[in-house]
């Protein structure tokens, strides 16, 4: 079931990306931003996938990387390294705000308080080694696709994609389980290992299904 419902997560998400692409360089911005967001949201559910034990989140950082490399192919590298730092921003605000959120005192008939505390209230460290990874991992996305695109003219946007998202993720796999997860967790290594390995089947899933939607310009 979880794999069903996986596949359809993607393409749900093509389909989007679709539609914004068509729409325009703001709607397009606006997918990446909202992709990082819901990435951040969706990080606290652990499912079962593949017989590994991930979290619910990995299709939608890959769908944003994906959305900035198609914002970058269209509107340069500029403009993708400022729409980064708008991402990093829309992300530390959110966290800002869910802080101040959960720290209202809710009603006396208020249900929905410890529902909002689990979901809203990460633990500093976990928020503060989310922001910090997707930081470094966007700046890096953005500097490598652009010296893939210049260093080999002939490369496709498809393989500048999957070498640039593929390298950008490991570092952000990496930096975000090392910052969150070190002394906490019996092996980070087998964490790291699963969770880099998730993200690589989502790329991998988006890219072949990718050219039914979205059709890049050519190298």
């Amino acid at each position: 079931m979880n794999i069903s419902i996986f596949l359809l997560q993607i393409i749900l998400q093509l389909i989007a990306l679709r539609v914004v692409f068509k729409i325009g360089q703001v709607a397009l911005a606006a997918f990446v931003i909202l992709e990082a967001v819901l990435a951040n949201l969706f990080v606290l559910k652990q499912i079962n996938l593949f017989g590994l034990s991930v979290t619910a989140s990995d299709s939608f950082i890959i769908g944003s990387m994906l959305g900035l490399a198609l914002y970058q192919e269209f509107f340069g590298k500029e403009a993708s390294k400022k729409l980064g730092l708008i991402t990093f921003g829309s992300l530390f605000f959110v966290t800002l705000a869910s802080m101040l959120h959960v720290g209202l005192t809710p009603h006396s008939a208020d249900t929905s308080q410890v529902h909002y505390n689990y979901i809203l209230s990460q633990a500093p460290r976990i928020a503060l080694s989310s922001l910090t990874a997707y930081f470094i991992a966007s700046r890096t996305d953005v500097l490598f696709f652009a010296f893939l695109k210049k260093s080999f003219t002939s490369m496709s946007f498809a393989k500048r994609t999957l070498i640039s998202t593929l390298a950008t993720q490991a570092l952000d796999t990496f930096i975000f389980s090392f910052l969150a997860l070190y002394g906490i967790v019996e092996n980070l290594f087998h964490i790291i290992t699963f969770s880099f390995c998730i993200k690589a089947l989502c790329l991998l899933t988006y890219l072949i299904l990718q050219p039914l939607l979205v059709r890049p310009k050519t190298a």
